[in-house]
């Protein structure tokens, strides 16, 4: 049957592209890990550390403001250096009024009212006009910071070609299905962040922890887009590496979060992200095949732009052949066999579980920019599971 023809051969293609191209960039990442030499930086005396601020936007984080300015209070950081700056987007809640009553004490902390929500990018932008760091990082509310964590990551600009860092994450919440796949993803992504530090210069960013240089947050204010697409603090890589500046993926510095409990959350959280990685790459468009920006312009970033936007869609045609091939032609031995290969995978590896869980992800994502911020009934939601302070969470750093 022509039919059943054309199916395999989709299939097939579709098979090859999707894992030759990930075992290749895999094997990329790997060898640039293992074979470059990892520059060791000793952390900075304290007379030596930037001064840094710490931009948190908050909405209606009542229940996790009072211990996130905990956590702040006991970080290793001279905090005659530190700044914390809270923008809070008109909470209904008492998230002002706590923050408001904490101030105080030798941490430098400032509080900006909106009057009304305007969203995390227009939050940050007012936090940046209050801030005086020379060094900026933007965190959320319900993050936490290891004590060393701030330290870890001013040691790099020592160097003066470093414009960002970003530090990785530990999932709190690990017997759950859905933190059990956050980690089993932050793993693979770690593993590339690695190997992207090595070969030029790392393509993502996590804004949970995160610091650039003052003058690549001010590079990426001056964009037009910035204030309604994306994230300022996904741009950190783009705009560094524009300016000659790389960024870099320091693993000793940890923060960390709960994943959703719940997995209509965790599939909410997965593709907003996606949804805001995919517009912040956009503004940066320039970025992909540059040669001016050597490893990052002609191999990262377009790398990344397969793997965002092209690879999910060629996984979509892929099962949407497979399942049309497995209908009209039930015995085929090479629908089966993947069919089979497939669901083994699932059942017996987490990291695959994950992988799968991001692809489908991928497609909302690109889904819900195609129709609206609303999609699947979506919105711009907060995720309650995340804002729960368990009565047995400690610091660190306690």
């Amino acid at each position: 049957m022509l039919l059943g023809s054309v199916l395999e051969d989709v299939v097939i293609a579709t098979t090859v592209l999707f894992a030759g191209f990930y075992a290749g960039y895999a094997a990329l990442c790997y060898w640039y890990a293992k074979r470059s030499k990892r520059e060791s930086i000793e952390p900075m005396a304290p007379q030596d550390l930037p001064t840094m601020t710490i931009i948190v936007p908050t909405y209606n984080e009542q229940s996790v403001v009072a211990w996130r300015i905990e956590n702040f209070t006991i970080l290793n950081y001279p905090h005659d250096k530190l700044q914390v700056v809270f923008v809070d987007g008109a909470s209904t809640d008492s998230t002002a009024e706590t923050i408001e009553r904490m101030k105080g004490g030798d941490l430098n902390m400032i509080l900006i009212r909106q009057n009304q929500r305007e969203g995390f990018n227009k939050a940050v932008m007012e936090g940046f006009k209050a801030s005086s760091g020379s060094v900026i990082s933007i965190t959320g509310a319900e993050t936490e910071f290891e004590s060393n964590a701030l330290l870890q990551l001013a040691k790099h600009f020592s160097r003066t070609n470093v414009g960002a860092v970003t530090g990785k994450m530990v999932t709190r919440n690990q017997q759950v299905l859905s933190g059990k796949l956050e980690k089993a993803y932050r793993d693979l992504y770690d593993f590339m962040r690695q190997g992207e530090s090595m070969m030029d210069s790392c393509f993502d960013i996590k804004g949970e922890l995160c610091a650039a240089r003052r003058e690549v947050v001010a590079g990426i204010l001056e964009h037009p887009g910035i204030a309604t697409k994306g994230s300022i603090d996904t741009c950190f890589a783009f705009q560094s590496r524009i300016m000659g500046l790389k960024t870099v993926y320091e693993p000793q510095a940890f923060y960390y979060e709960d994943a959703a409990n719940v997995m209509r959350e965790s599939f909410q959280q997965t593709i907003r992200r996606g949804q805001v990685h995919i517009e912040a790459m956009s503004l940066y468009k320039h970025m992909y095949f540059n040669p001016k920006l050597r490893m990052f312009g002609l191999v990262i970033a377009p790398a990344h732009l397969a793997m965002v936007v092209l690879l999910p869609l060629v996984i979509g045609l892929q099962m949407f052949s497979l399942a049309s091939l497995f209908v009209i032609q039930p015995g085929n031995p090479l629908a089966v066999a993947l069919i089979l290969l497939t669901l083994a995978a699932l059942a017996l590896s987490r990291h695959v579980q994950a992988f799968a869980k991001v692809q489908f992800s991928l497609i909302g994502a690109m889904g819900r920019l195609l129709l609206g911020s609303k999609a699947f009934g979506m919105g711009h939601t907060r995720l309650p599971s995340t804002r729960i302070v368990q009565e047995d969470m400690k610091s660190i750093g306690e």
